[in-house]
């Protein structure tokens, strides 16, 4: 198996054996025959004589800007005419990067051991892999920990049944990608070549299968659906199936759906027997429940339901998604929201520079607005690349991060903005990542000219006068709210121009006690002053915690800064999650730890919430090797511990001026009863708070100004309300309802002068 020419052979993953045994399985491919001194039994993926097929993904991110680079050396080879030199960070430091080959399918079910010449000429990154794609999912192999021996050529032999990472068992009829990568910090060139790669038989290794569900939870009558994956031992592979010791007799593949007919435990097991009669179990769990689900929702703008349980939708444009079972399976658990996450990728032609239309979001919005949702879209604003319209910093580099203060970035999105409306008849839009990375940008020419605009500072160095330690720091600081500011405001007037009744959001770190002006002046995100302007129908903090008591820290100290306390201003509807991000966003936390999540909230004053983020029914034809969790345990959960009362609304909300008088009428969908409240002047005012932790520069905080308002309430139990107010053009109102549960309905402050 050696080549009389190489000076040592590397193993890796496994041994491969010096002779390779022709079993049955082995016969059934067309095989080439090659001379290494031994006849041996292999087949040629690539000479590696010229990079052909072979390509670069460079991670170019500032500070990294070093690229990767492939040369094709003719001197320095062990087979054929030339090998493949491959270097990352060939120019500067980097973090890393790929080199792949995409092709037609290799088929190495029979050849699954991977032959290559290998020479390191420098010490590898640890994190240096060589990865597969087969049937769209990922496996990927150690190679780094091998290669010990620098500038000599090698023998590796990877088995690819055996990965380290991503599949376990990789489907080999289907292989497409073969990649070398690493995507850790790499500071100076680091270089390898690579010289015929070939596929051989590999030995036989021991039987081995694990077991995939649709779900480990379902309800009685609703059938999921058990899928083996087997590697090792001789094919043809036997399957056999029990639900609790008792045999299935009619399910013999590789794949069971069961049906649970009652409450119940459940232990799914595959029995799997191989040519050789080796055998193997695996076991799957199912718990199996009867849901008693909520009544569906009443139709009315979010802002007027009794509860806002919205259920956020992540990742869709490459996994997918059947919208249709998402809606019925949100519809039947009591979801009455949706928000729907994009980015610039789904909606913009980099190439082009025009906006184009998604057929598969649109699809999505429609189809969960046929079921009675609202739909939001919530959009990453400043978190994307586009060439042109990134910041810069003050070194001159610029990041993957979008400049608002530039003109190209503003008329894109408004080109967006405009279209969500437009041409996907979206219900609301949630701003996301509408802020600055942080207080190191930005410095392009655009910003210098509009600093220089709204200050008056003329004689300003920049960018040294503007950075932490010099003469107009602080003055930078506080500028850098302009652009963002001015962003949601005039994003919301375009919008609005469309749809006037388009209900806006913004997805926003949520404040913590005394934060005073830290999200200001770190990243330029002025929530309140959104909310102050009237930017904003609600507000969302992101609260992703499994604890109780934290997010009922989250929750008081977010109404008190962004809304003015509970019942405030505008709604609060935190982002919570089911999922334990000290995991990962994958693994579920406890059902009881998210049962208390929601109950903290609803006892302490939010307005609903959004949870981060949907799995379930929907993904069956998810390609992607990570799968999301599924939410229904938790939901199921929620509605069995009374937390899913049925929502009702306002509705019919009119107002009629008569000379110096209006009267405010309105219905609900179940018995309130009912106040207005109104001002000559405004009933949240913002405090102008400046200089708190030794920071000279100045934010707002929400209150409430019962003091100057009336209130007028009528106790009797209706589902029909009507006040006559006195008016002056300055009157503000809003409008509340409690039903016989205490849950309340709060408009938030409306303007008389908008009815004239």
């Amino acid at each position: 198996m050696r080549n009389q020419r190489l000076p040592a052979t590397l193993l890796i993953l496994t041994i491969i054996v010096a002779i390779i045994s022709t079993s049955t399985a082995i016969l059934t491919d067309t095989l080439n025959l090659k001379n290494f001194g031994r006849i041996q039994i292999s087949k040629v993926l690539d000479t590696c004589d010229r990079i052909g097929n072979w390509r670069i993904i460079s991670n170019k991110e500032p500070p990294n800007n070093g690229n990767n680079t492939i040369v094709v050396n003719v001197e320095d080879k062990v087979e054929g005419t030339a090998s493949l030199r491959m270097t990352f960070a060939a120019d500067g430091p980097n973090y890393g990067g790929c080199f792949y080959r995409e092709s037609s399918p290799f088929d190495l079910r029979n050849t699954p051991v991977l032959r290559m010449q290998f020479k390191a000429h420098s010490q590898l990154p640890s994190g240096f892999k060589f990865a597969i794609r087969a049937r769209g999912l990922w496996s990927a192999y150690n190679i780094s920990q091998y290669v010990t021996v620098t500038g000599e050529w090698l023998i590796i032999d990877i088995d690819l049944r055996l990965p380290d990472w991503g599949e376990k068992f990789p489907d080999l009829a289907d292989v497409t990608w073969l990649e070398f990568s690493t995507w850790e910090f790499v500071s100076s060139a680091k270089s390898f070549s690579i010289d015929l790669i070939e596929a051989i038989a590999g030995p036989t290794i021991k039987l081995d299968a694990r077991i995939k569900s649709t779900s480990a939870w379902t309800e009685v009558g609703v059938p999921v659906t058990f899928k083996v994956d087997v590697k090792g031992g001789i094919r043809p592979y036997c399957y056999s199936w029990r639900v609790n010791e008792t045999l299935q007799e009619t399910s013999t593949s590789s794949s069971f759906t069961y049906t649970p007919t009652q409450e119940g435990n459940f232990t799914i097991k595959c029995t799997i027997t191989d040519a050789a009669n080796s055998v193997v179990n695996v076991t799957a769990p199912l718990e199996a429940e009867v849901i008693s689900y909520p009544p569906p929702s009443p139709p009315s703008e979010d802002v007027f339901k009794s509860e806002i349980r919205a259920m956020y939708i992540d990742d869709w444009l490459y996994r997918n998604p059947n919208w249709t079972r998402m809606a019925e399976t949100c519809y039947k658990y009591g979801i009455n929201a949706i928000v729907i996450g994009v980015s610039v990728t789904e909606l913009w032609n980099r190439t082009s520079g025009q906006v184009y239309f998604n057929q598969l979001l649109y699809q999505g919005v429609t189809t969960f607005q046929s079921y009675g949702f609202k739909v939001h879209i919530l959009a990453d604003i400043c978190y994307n690349y586009v060439e042109g319209m990134t910041v810069t910093l003050s070194d001159g580099r610029t990041d993957a991060w979008l400049c608002l203060t530039k003109n190209a970035t503003r008329q894109m999105w408004k080109a967006i903005l405009e279209s969500l409306v437009r041409d996907y008849g979206i219900d609301g839009f949630m701003f996301d990542y509408i802020r600055w990375r942080n207080t190191l940008m930005c410095f392009c020419d655009e910003c210098k000219a509009k600093f220089i605009a709204d200050t008056g500072l003329s004689d300003v160095n920049w960018p040294t006068d503007c950075l932490e330690g010099g003469r107009y720091y602080w003055q930078f600081i506080q500028w850098r709210l302009n652009p963002i500011t001015e962003f949601v405001r005039d994003a919301v007037q375009w919008m609005r121009a469309i749809k006037p009744d388009l209900v806006t959001s913004a997805a926003v770190f949520t404040a913590f006690d005394n934060c005073g002006n830290y999200w200001v002046m770190s990243i330029g995100q002025h929530t309140a002053d959104w909310v102050d302007e009237g930017y904003l129908d609600f507000v969302s903090p992101m609260m992703y915690t499994k604890s109780a008591s934290t997010v009922t820290m989250y929750l008081q100290n977010s109404l008190n800064f962004y809304t003015g306390g509970p019942e405030g201003k505008i709604p609060m509807v935190p982002f919570i999650t089911f999922l334990d991000f000290s995991i990962d966003e994958y693994t579920p936390m406890p059902i009881q730890d998210f049962v208390n999540l929601v109950n903290a909230l609803k006892q302490n004053g939010a307005d609903g919430y959004i949870i981060f983020k949907y799995g379930g029914p929907g993904w069956e034809n998810d390609p992607s090797p990570r799968k999301f969790a599924d939410v229904r345990p938790h939901l199921a959960a929620l509605i069995q511990a009374g937390l899913m009362q049925p929502v009702w609304a306002i509705q019919n909300f009119t107002v009629q001026i008569n000379g110096k008088n209006a009267t405010i009428s309105w219905t609900t969908t179940v018995p309130t009863n009912a106040t207005i409240e109104y001002a000559d002047g405004k009933i949240f005012y913002a405090n102008i708070r400046y200089g708190d932790w030794g920071r000279p520069i100045y934010y707002k905080d929400i209150n409430y100004n019962g003091t100057d308002s009336t209130k007028i309430s009528n106790s009797t139990w209706s589902t029909t309300h009507s006040f006559i107010i006195p008016i002056t053009p300055e009157t503000e109102f809003r409008i509340q309802c409690s039903d016989a549960n205490g849950t309340k309905v709060t408009s938030k402050p409306i303007l008389i002068s908008r009815y004239y």
